[in-house]
């Protein structure tokens, strides 16, 4: 020890007894199991004042869950599928159309169509 910190006087049964420090005794697997239950007992919320001692089945395992669908960006952001199908195909028929007259007027509605 140093000057400042003396060492404590030690009485004559001590200074030859070793000195031991007090150490919890192992618990039964019967109080670890009570401990679990109680554990989870009070993690579900639910208390069923009678201790069976019996353990507790873990839950099953849930279903993974769908992925949360990303929202919808761009031209048909706001539109039901429905909707964004109609749109396809009335285009895919205004490319048939100009394609087969060559109209000026089908072209214009085909680049307004595709403009941002």
């Amino acid at each position: 020890m140093s000057v400042r910190t003396p060492e404590p006087e030690r009485s004559a049964s001590s200074a030859t007894a070793p000195v031991l420090a007090a150490v919890p005794d192992k618990p039964s697997a019967k109080e670890l199991a009570d401990a679990a239950d109680a554990f989870l007992a009070a993690a579900d919320g639910s208390s069923s004042g009678a201790d069976t001692g019996a353990v507790a089945a873990a839950p099953a395992p849930a279903a993974p869950a769908e992925p949360p669908a990303k929202p919808r960006r761009g031209r048909y952001a706001n539109v039901s599928d429905e909707e964004r199908e109609e749109i396809e195909q009335a285009i895919a028929e205004l490319w048939k159309e100009y394609k087969s007259t060559g109209e000026e007027r089908l072209r214009e509605r085909l680049i307004l169509h595709y403009s941002p």
